[in-house]
This record gives structure tokens, C-alpha cells and sequence, in this order.
């Protein structure tokens, strides 16, 4: 007989059926048809119709004799009334009759029959107890999601080896769950939100294949050293739910952060964090959030020895008070979040390849850190480099308590959008914006309207729901994907409007033309050329900004820096107003 056959594929389904999937059953007339012919399997199929099978009679009545009495009135009306009626018809039925709700009974039922490779029991409320599935030998996939009632999983749940499968996700009253998990072919585990599991189970085998670790909202304090075993593992996100509920401590041990392919770590909210990475090097993790884990000054000079190789690195709502200098170290470092960071007060130095650094609501930050932060020193130097990483997805970006535009900058305006005219080549920008405190979080959108269409759009999020502090938020625009070409004598107006999803935020808005090899000043002006070309050409002898790059091309020379373009502006129109003066005296 081939397996694939066709014309087998009937009469096994049959016999399957007759004997109720059970293994020894199947077992014992499989010896009898092994090699035999179709039909031949036709004949002893319809013979036992006829004439039961004495000994697959004995097996059945085994099985039906170990059920539970309210197993066996469940099992005698489907056998008897329901053979091949829908689930949700039978249970109605059931719940009828015998005035239970007959979910659990029915799942004992299914659990006998070993052909099964799935138990769906999702959001089903009157499951307290999953019992010994170890006659399940098949079993892939357990989904136990929104389980409320779910108290209990039996050990032997983490004995199956071809589980690929479980999900307890939301089963807030679960407090006993396997152990030890031997379960080779698992590649998917959801324990978020048990709240009520305290411990995380050793983890027996080498060839799990699950990808992430999520235990989100769970009583879970430590990982055990087993948690190494599972090599294919990239993330682990854990998070502290539990407010109220008394000081939380998590341990991560040393094994966790040698995992070859562990990525990402992710752990939020617990008051008392012990990583055990000193003197360890974690080469292989590049996203690191330690989110309001009160992580002090000490622990901070740890981790960021440990983790130099971090790309994205979260510290929000930390209580340190200092940024290191060795943060100068993560050289890979291009997003660092100190939103939140209430007590810090001094930045020591600022990675040398970060593009996006947020720090709302520190609101202890020191004026010596502030000025760093918004410095056009740190422009220059970030810059350069991140101009190599302009195909990366983040955009650059810096958020920073404040309530006015910096100094340096060429242009801004106190109304809803801010101008500026360009010929040539269309100019790389850093925008700026003040956000006043709101009632809510908001999104800051910046729209770019080039000839009055829309070239360029931006959503930063920033928090200012509880805050009585106004914020700084820079970020810069490239004009790669942008650009296209352009008559050289053609003036192109660029309009920038930066506002919040609630209207009134933004109350400032300031531009500065990053200095690169493209940009040659000459073709950037800050008011209309159309309307004062000819006042413009009468103040030729008014110094305007270098006509090109000097030694740094982002960034203009010491001497150029004495004379910024929003001074010039300011001198421009002082010299238009007095030219005009003098032009309507002469027609007086």
C-alpha cells in the first residue's frame, strides 16, 4: 500500500473513525491490514460493522470506563444524539440537559483521541484545570489565550515533543505552569499577562527554536540560567505591570547576554535591576530599553561598558544623574532616549554618530548641558557622519527643554509658517520649533511646500501632558529624494509649517541651511526676490554669508560666524527701510 494512495485515503479515515483514534486500537487493526490489500480492507471494515471486534471492544470499553461520570453522560449523548452535529450546537444541547456547562467535559473527551494536533480552547472561561496531556504524543499547537479562570497546567504539557505552540497569553489567574519545558520543536511561547505566574520554567533543551521572549505584565522576578538553551532566541521584553503592588526586582543572569543571537532587550519597570554583565562585553545586542528602572550612576558606567555596541538605547524615566563621558565609547550609538529623566542634570559628551536624542521633561538639565546639546559645535561635528546614514530609517532628530529658538540659526518667525527662497539645488535643512505644554501628548507635524506642493512630511511625538516646561524641537530634512532640476535663475519658494495635532502648540519656528558641498549661500534668501531685487542689488555692499562652504562643508568659519544670515537679514532690512526713505523724499 502507498501512503499517498488515493483510493486508501476512504477507508482509512473509516477506520480511524471507528475506533475513535484511539492508539491502541489503531495499533492493534493496523497489525491486521498491514500489507493487506484494498480489498481486503473493504471486507474486515465491513465485517466489524457487522460483528464488533472483540478485542477493539475491550479497548473501548478501558477508555470509556476511565472517564469521569459527567465525561460519560457527555460522551453517551454525542454518541447517541449529536455523531457529526456542529461543536457550538452540541455544548448548547448538552448545557440543556444536564444544567452544566459541559466546555471542560468536552475537552477531556477531545484529549482522548491522540490524532489531535490542536486544543483551542481561546477565551473560554470555565477551563480551571488543564489535566495530564501526556497521551497527546502529537500535539503542536495548545492555545489557551484569554483563559481567565485557567489556574493550573499540568506538568506534562512541558514533556511534549512536537508542541511547536503555546499560548496563555491574558490568563491572569495562572499560578502553576510546567516546570521544565522539553519541547524541541516549540517556536512560539505567550505568557503575557500572567500576572499571577511568579517564576519562569528551566528550559531543557538546546534545539527550541523560539524567537522572542515576551513576558510583558507577568509576576516573573528572574530568569534561570537555562534560559542560555534556546539559541535561536533574538528578543526578550519583559515589563513590570504590578503598580501599586510594592517594590519589583528583576535578575537577568550572565548567560542571558550571551545568547549569539539575542538582539534586543527590552525591560520596563522595575525598581530594582540586576543585570550581571560587569566585566562582561555583550557584543550581539544592539537595542537595549531600560525604561524606569532606576538604574543609578554606578550601574549606568556598567552597562554602557558592557553594551558599546548598542545602536538604539532607551534609558527613560532613569534616575541617574549624570551622562557619562564613556558614552563617547558606543560608537555605533544613533538613538538615545532620556525622556522622563527627571534627575539628570549634567551631559558629559554626546555619541559621536547619534542621530536622534530626546530628552523631554528633564527638567533638572543643567544650562552648561542644555547649551551642548543645542550647540552648533554638535551640529558640525554630528553631521559629517551622519550624512553617511542617510539610507538608515531613523530620522535625525533632537528634542530638549527650552523656550526659544537658538541663536545661530538663520531665520525664524513668531507666525504659522516660516519662508525662505532657493535657486539651483534645493538646500539640506535642520527646522526647529518651540512645543508649549499641552493638556495631552501630540504629534508635531512638519509639512515642506515647495511652489506651494508638498515635498517633504514629518511626525515627531512629543510629551507634554503633565509638563509646565516648553520644549526645543530640532530636526533635520536632507534634500535627498527632494531635489530635481532646477533653472539656476529660478527663484522656488519653500513654505515650513510645524504645528500639533491640537493647533496652538507650536508657538516658534526657526530654519538653519546646513552648510554642505552643494550649497552656495548666494542662492538662498530669507525674503521674497521677486518684491526686492532691486532694493537687494542697492546693498550689494551689505555682507552676505560665505558664498560657499569653508573648511568644515557643514558648517560655517570662525569669521563667518560673527556675521550669521539672521543678523544679515536683520541689516538688509534696516538698509531697505533707509533706501526706501530716501527714494520717497526724492519723489516728495
Amino acid at each position: 500500500m502507498q501512503v499517498d494512495d488515493p483510493r486508501y485515503r476512504e477507508v482509512v479515515n473509516q477506520v480511524i473513525s471507528y475506533v475513535n483514534g484511539l492508539p491502541l486500537a489503531l495499533e492493534l487493526i493496523g497489525a491486521d491490514l498491514y500489507g493487506k490489500k484494498l480489498r481486503e480492507w473493504e471486507s474486515m471494515l465491513d465485517g466489524c460493522k457487522r460483528i464488533p471486534h472483540d478485542k477493539i471492544q475491550q479497548i473501548l470499553r478501558v477508555s470509556y470506563d476511565g472517564l469521569q461520570q459527567l465525561e460519560k453522560e457527555v460522551f453517551l449523548d454525542i454518541a447517541c444524539f449529536y455523531q457529526g452535529s456542529e461543536l457550538e450546537f452540541v455544548k448548547k444541547m448538552v448545557a440543556s440537559v444536564h444544567d452544566f456547562d459541559p466546555d471542560y467535559h468536552i475537552a477531556v473527551l477531545i484529549m482522548r483521541n491522540t490524532n489531535v494536533t490542536v486544543l483551542n480552547f481561546e477565551g473560554c472561561q470555565y477551563i480551571r484545570h488543564m489535566p495530564d496531556l501526556s497521551g497527546l504524543s502529537s500535539l503542536k499547537e495548545l492555545q489557551l489565550r484569554d483563559c481567565k479562570n485557567l489556574i493550573e497546567i499540568d506538568n506534562s504539557v512541558g514533556q511534549l515533543a512536537k508542541l511547536e505552540t503555546l499560548d496563555v497569553c491574558d490568563c491572569v489567574q495562572l499560578m502553576t505552569f510546567p516546570s521544565e519545558m522539553n519541547t524541541p520543536s516549540l517556536h512560539w511561547l505567550d505568557l503575557v499577562n500572567c500576572s499571577n505566574l511568579k517564576y519562569f520554567p528551566e528550559i531543557m533543551t538546546r534545539e527550541m527554536e523560539i524567537p522572542q521572549l515576551s513576558l510583558f505584565g507577568t509576576g516573573i522576578d528572574q530568569l534561570p540560567p537555562s534560559v542560555e538553551n534556546p539559541t535561536q532566541l533574538s528578543t526578550i521584553q519583559i515589563r513590570n505591570d504590578a503598580v501599586g503592588k510594592g517594590i519589583r526586582s528583576l535578575k537577568l543572569p550572565s548567560s542571558t547576554f550571551l545568547l549569539p543571537k539575542l538582539g534586543l532587550i527590552d525591560v520596563q519597570g522595575y525598581e530594582e535591576l540586576l543585570m550581571e554583565v560587569e566585566s562582561i562585553i555583550c557584543p550581539n545586542i544592539s537595542c537595549l530599553g531600560l525604561t524606569r528602572c532606576n538604574i543609578s550612576n554606578e550601574n549606568l558606567q556598567i552597562y554602557l561598558s558592557s553594551f558599546s555596541n548598542v545602536q538604539i538605547l532607551d534609558l527613560t524615566g532613569s534616575n541617574f544623574t549624570i551622562l557619562p563621558a564613556c558614552i563617547e565609547d558606543c560608537q555605533n550609538l544613533i538613538q538615545l532616549k532620556l525622556d522622563e529623566c527627571q534627575h539628570l542634570i549634567e551631559v558629559e559628551k554626546v555619541p559621536p554618530s547619534i542621530k536622534q536624542l530626546t530628552a523631554a521633561a528633564c527638567v533638572s538639565l543643567s544650562l552648561e548641558s542644555k547649551k551642548l546639546l543645542l550647540s552648533k559645535e554638535l551640529l558640525a561635528s554630528v553631521i559629517p557622519i551622519n550624512y553617511q546614514l542617510l539610507s538608515k530609517v531613523f530620522r535625525a532628530h533632537l528634542c530638549v527643554p527650552g523656550g526659544s529658538i537658538p541663536e545661530w540659526f538663520d531665520h525664524y518667525s513668531k507666525g504659522p509658517s516660516i519662508s525662505f527662497w532657493f535657486r539651483d539645488h534645493f538646500p539640506s535643512l535642520c527646522i526647529c520649533a518651540i512645543v508649549q505644554p499641552m493638556g495631552n501628548n501630540c504629534w508635531v507635524q512638519t509639512e515642506v511646500f515647495k511652489n506651494d506642493e508638498v515635498a517633504y512630511k514629518c511626525n515627531l511625538w512629543q510629551m507634554t501632558r503633565g509638563y509646565d516646561v516648553e520644549h526645543i524641537i530640532m530636526h533635520y530634512m536632507w534634500n535627498f529624494g527632494i531635489n530635481e532640476e532646477f533653472d539656476e535663475h529660478q527663484w522656488n519658494h519653500v513654505k515650513i509649517c510645524s504645528q500639533s495635532e491640537y493647533g496652538d502648540a507650536v508657538k516658534e519656528r526657526g530654519i538653519y541651511v546646513i552648510r554642505d558641498e552643494w550649497t552656495n549661500m548666494e542662492n538662498i534668501r530669507f525674503t521674497d526676490p521677486s518684491q526686492n531685487s532691486d532694493i537687494l542689488r542697492d546693498c550689494q555692499g551689505c555682507a552676505i554669508e560665505g558664498h560657499t562652504a569653508t573648511k568644515n562643508p557643514f558648517f560655517p568659519s570662525q569669521n563667518e560666524q560673527q556675521h550669521t544670515h539672521s543678523h544679515v537679514i536683520r541689516d538688509i532690512d534696516s538698509n531697505v527701510i533707509s533706501i526706501l526713505r530716501t527714494k520717497m523724499s526724492r519723489n516728495s
